[in-house]
């Protein structure tokens, strides 16, 4: 269940983020605070968000929500790794 909304006056929000595809890790400031879809508590002022997902680029953004402001994200599919072909044996 999700956590209860913040005391009112302490200037904190409780925002949704979500992501296409869903199942990102947010990290708020360096710290693992949810896995999309979630609700994540943002201290006053601009706040530095990171997404990471298996198979996609890391999408760092800096948000400053209203409280209960859903904050969508798409994240970009990582280029396939160049594979090396085999290797000729002599």
């Amino acid at each position: 269940s999700p956590p209860p909304p913040p005391p009112a006056g302490d200037g904190r929000r409780v925002v949704q983020v979500e992501s296409t595809p869903p199942g990102a890790e947010v990290l708020r400031d360096g710290m693992l605070v949810g896995v999309t879809p979630c609700r994540v508590r943002l201290p006053p002022g601009p706040a530095h968000l990171e997404l990471h997902r298996e198979g996609s680029r890391t999408l760092v953004r800096t948000v400053d929500a209203e409280a209960g402001e859903t904050l969508r994200f798409t994240l970009e599919k990582e280029p396939p790794k160049k594979r090396r072909g085999p290797v000729p044996i002599r």
